[in-house]
């Protein structure tokens, strides 16, 4: 795969036929890597596969078994546009399933994929930020760890991270050890249309530091079910002057 990445003109696509490639990849450039799906196409990385530029599209295969993540997004210079998941499978990376680093991003869609078996499905580090991440479709599954067990999880940690323009939507969040969604910098999220069950926590928001994110218009939880949740279906903490910064509605679920 890698050498078909080198190899391929910016805006071109790569085919990943069936097999297993035990590679990290650096996709440094736009392009599009198609599998056969993800029981047939399966990266199998060293370390993780590397995302640094915009454009870029994986769909139909599976990361699984990295030496830390699955895949990294990570370009410390440039903002990147447009990264797009669909139909991809992280399994049981020993991190994170998929890892957003150092960077700001705008417009990330993951779709119709499978976060199972990984510490934590999704993270955003303290100093990342994403503005338009859309999640449809997905199952985040089977992270039990009590403390990093996270379905989603957007950190600040006194940082400059934040995510906006959350939506999730259609999508499934079950045996998640410390929380299905955790998000401690949310501006205008919407959480709607999904189902959480057996976790400790549905979806918590959490800000306890003093650093502090643009306002924004509302974080919004509706039309949910929540299902033996054994700490809180949904928990809002706020620990300093600042607040979320958002409004929070939460309405027409079911608990």
């Amino acid at each position: 795969i890698q050498a078909a990445v080198n190899q391929v003109t910016a805006g071109g696509q790569v085919f990943a036929l069936t097999g297993t490639y035990p590679e990290d990849v650096l996709v440094n450039k736009s392009v599009t890597i198609t599998g056969d799906g993800p029981t047939l196409t399966i990266i199998d990385p060293v370390t993780f596969v590397a995302i640094t530029s915009g454009d870029v599209t994986l769909e139909d295969l599976a990361v699984v078994n990295g030496g830390t993540h699955g895949v990294r997004i990570e370009n410390i210079v440039n903002p990147l546009p447009n990264i797009t998941f669909d139909n991809v499978h992280f399994k049981n990376n020993p991190q994170r399933g998929l890892e957003i680093s150092a960077t700001t991003v705008t417009n990330i869609q993951v779709l119709n994929s499978l976060f199972d078996g990984n510490t934590t499905g999704i993270r955003m580090s303290s100093t990342a930020v994403v503005d338009g991440f859309i999640i449809d479709n997905t199952t985040f599954q089977n992270h039990p760890n009590t403390s990093t067990g996270m379905g989603f999880y957007q950190a600040n940690d006194g940082g400059n991270g934040y995510v906006k323009d959350l939506h999730v939507t259609q999508s499934t969040f079950t045996n998640n050890g410390f929380s299905g969604i955790y998000v401690e910098e949310p501006i205008d999220m919407l959480v709607e249309t999904s189902d959480f069950s057996g976790n400790s926590r549905g979806v918590m928001l959490f800000d306890w530091y003093t650093s502090a994110v643009a306002n924004g218009t509302l974080n919004q939880i509706t039309h949910n079910t929540f299902t033996d949740n054994t700490a809180a279906s949904i928990m809002v903490l706020a620990g300093n002057v600042n607040g979320l910064g958002t409004p929070v509605s939460v309405d027409n679920n079911t608990f």
